[in-house]
């Protein structure tokens, strides 16, 4: 089978796109870890904002959950 320029470019966007959200995914991951595993008080400050502002940016739906998830769990730990 012989491939033409167009399913090849198509292919191309599809790894390119795939690696993209991979990479995106791993970021949010990694910013997530660093919010809750900090240590301290000012430690925790500055993930969250790192993971809010920088991150999470185009997704504020996914932050207002997180935020919801985060200060819940620590203000009533023992809620379900």
């Amino acid at each position: 089978m012989r491939w033409n320029g167009r399913e090849k470019a198509r292919l191309r966007i599809k790894v390119r796109d795939c690696l993209t959200i991979q990479a995106l995914e791993r970021k949010i991951v990694r910013a997530w870890r660093d919010v809750v595993n900090s240590p301290t008080e000012d430690s925790f400050a500055i993930a969250w904002l790192t993971f809010k502002d920088e991150v999470c940016r185009p997704f504020p739906l996914f932050v207002k959950y997180a935020a919801e998830t985060i200060f819940c769990n620590t203000l009533f730990p023992n809620t379900t």
